[in-house]
Protein backbone atom coordinates (compact mmCIF):
# COMPACT_ATOMS: atom_id res chain seq x y z
CA UNK A 1 0.00 0.00 0.00
CA UNK A 2 1.37 3.38 -0.99
CA UNK A 3 1.72 5.96 1.71
CA UNK A 4 1.03 9.61 0.91
CA UNK A 5 3.86 11.75 -0.38
CA UNK A 6 5.66 13.42 2.51
CA UNK A 7 5.34 17.20 2.53
CA UNK A 8 6.45 20.00 4.84
CA UNK A 9 3.16 19.88 6.79
CA UNK A 10 3.67 16.20 7.51
CA UNK A 11 7.25 16.78 8.67
CA UNK A 12 6.13 19.70 10.87
CA UNK A 13 3.46 17.53 12.56
CA UNK A 14 5.90 14.68 13.08
CA UNK A 15 8.60 16.90 14.61
CA UNK A 16 6.21 19.23 16.46
CA UNK A 17 7.37 22.47 14.87
CA UNK A 18 5.87 24.99 12.46
CA UNK A 19 5.92 24.60 8.70
CA UNK A 20 8.09 27.75 8.59
CA UNK A 21 10.70 26.03 10.77
CA UNK A 22 10.66 23.00 8.47
CA UNK A 23 11.08 25.30 5.45
CA UNK A 24 14.05 27.01 7.09
CA UNK A 25 15.68 23.68 7.90
CA UNK A 26 15.16 22.17 4.44
CA UNK A 27 16.37 25.30 2.64
CA UNK A 28 19.11 26.20 5.13
CA UNK A 29 17.63 29.67 5.62
CA UNK A 30 17.01 31.77 8.66
CA UNK A 31 17.91 31.10 12.23
CA UNK A 32 17.19 27.63 13.53
CA UNK A 33 18.85 25.64 16.29
CA UNK A 34 21.33 23.13 14.78
CA UNK A 35 19.80 20.20 16.68
CA UNK A 36 16.32 21.13 15.44
CA UNK A 37 17.61 21.37 11.86
CA UNK A 38 19.30 17.98 12.18
CA UNK A 39 16.13 16.41 13.61
CA UNK A 40 13.96 17.86 10.82
CA UNK A 41 16.37 16.66 8.12
CA UNK A 42 16.45 13.17 9.67
CA UNK A 43 12.63 12.97 9.81
CA UNK A 44 12.36 14.30 6.26
CA UNK A 45 14.68 11.55 5.06
CA UNK A 46 12.81 8.88 7.05
CA UNK A 47 9.49 10.01 5.55
CA UNK A 48 10.98 10.07 2.05
CA UNK A 49 10.46 13.81 1.59
CA UNK A 50 11.14 15.13 -1.90
CA UNK A 51 10.48 18.74 -2.88
CA UNK A 52 7.37 19.29 -4.99
CA UNK A 53 8.95 20.79 -8.10
CA UNK A 54 5.60 21.81 -9.57
CA UNK A 55 4.72 23.84 -6.48
CA UNK A 56 8.21 25.33 -6.45
CA UNK A 57 8.01 26.33 -10.11
CA UNK A 58 4.69 28.07 -9.49
CA UNK A 59 6.14 29.96 -6.55
CA UNK A 60 9.33 31.13 -8.26
CA UNK A 61 7.83 31.37 -11.77
CA UNK A 62 10.56 29.16 -13.23
CA UNK A 63 10.61 25.45 -14.10
CA UNK A 64 14.36 24.82 -14.59
CA UNK A 65 13.31 22.65 -17.51
CA UNK A 66 14.36 22.76 -21.14
CA UNK A 67 11.91 21.54 -23.76
CA UNK A 68 13.61 19.97 -26.76
CA UNK A 69 11.71 19.10 -29.92
CA UNK A 70 13.49 17.02 -32.55
CA UNK A 71 12.40 15.45 -35.81
CA UNK A 72 13.59 11.98 -34.79
CA UNK A 73 15.93 10.08 -32.54
CA UNK A 74 17.74 7.83 -34.98
CA UNK A 75 21.30 8.33 -36.12
CA UNK A 76 24.50 9.39 -34.44
CA UNK A 77 23.88 13.12 -35.00
CA UNK A 78 20.87 13.36 -32.67
CA UNK A 79 22.41 11.14 -30.02
CA UNK A 80 25.48 13.40 -29.78
CA UNK A 81 23.35 16.56 -29.68
CA UNK A 82 21.05 15.09 -27.02
CA UNK A 83 23.97 13.94 -24.87
CA UNK A 84 25.49 17.43 -25.09
CA UNK A 85 22.24 19.18 -24.20
CA UNK A 86 21.59 16.79 -21.32
CA UNK A 87 25.12 17.16 -19.97
CA UNK A 88 24.99 20.96 -19.97
CA UNK A 89 21.48 20.93 -18.51
CA UNK A 90 22.50 18.62 -15.65
CA UNK A 91 25.60 20.69 -14.92
CA UNK A 92 23.31 23.71 -14.51
CA UNK A 93 20.62 21.84 -12.53
CA UNK A 94 18.08 21.79 -15.35
CA UNK A 95 15.92 18.93 -16.52
CA UNK A 96 15.25 18.12 -20.19
CA UNK A 97 11.89 17.19 -21.71
CA UNK A 98 12.28 15.52 -25.08
CA UNK A 99 9.63 15.13 -27.77
CA UNK A 100 9.67 13.96 -31.39
CA UNK A 101 7.70 15.65 -34.13
CA UNK A 102 8.65 13.02 -36.74
CA UNK A 103 8.83 15.81 -39.29
CA UNK A 104 5.17 16.82 -38.96
CA UNK A 105 4.84 20.61 -38.55
CA UNK A 106 1.42 20.31 -36.89
CA UNK A 107 2.82 17.85 -34.33
CA UNK A 108 5.70 20.24 -33.68
CA UNK A 109 3.25 23.10 -33.02
CA UNK A 110 1.24 20.88 -30.64
CA UNK A 111 4.37 19.94 -28.68
CA UNK A 112 5.54 23.54 -28.42
CA UNK A 113 2.07 24.68 -27.33
CA UNK A 114 2.00 21.95 -24.68
CA UNK A 115 5.40 23.10 -23.36
CA UNK A 116 4.19 26.70 -23.28
CA UNK A 117 0.99 25.66 -21.49
CA UNK A 118 3.07 23.91 -18.82
CA UNK A 119 5.10 27.04 -18.18
CA UNK A 120 4.28 28.80 -14.89
CA UNK A 121 4.28 32.16 -16.65
CA UNK A 122 3.28 33.28 -20.10
CA UNK A 123 6.30 33.77 -22.33
CA UNK A 124 7.02 37.18 -23.79
CA UNK A 125 5.90 37.65 -27.38
CA UNK A 126 9.42 37.15 -28.76
CA UNK A 127 9.61 33.79 -26.96
CA UNK A 128 6.51 32.48 -28.70
CA UNK A 129 7.49 30.10 -31.47
CA UNK A 130 4.08 29.49 -33.00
Amino acid sequence: MNRPRADMDMIAREVGVSKTTVYRALHNKGRIHPQTREHILRVAQELGYRPNLVARSLRIQKTSTIGLVVIGLTGWFYSHILEGVDGVAQANQYGVLLACSYGYPEREREIIQMLLDCSPRRPRREQRFL
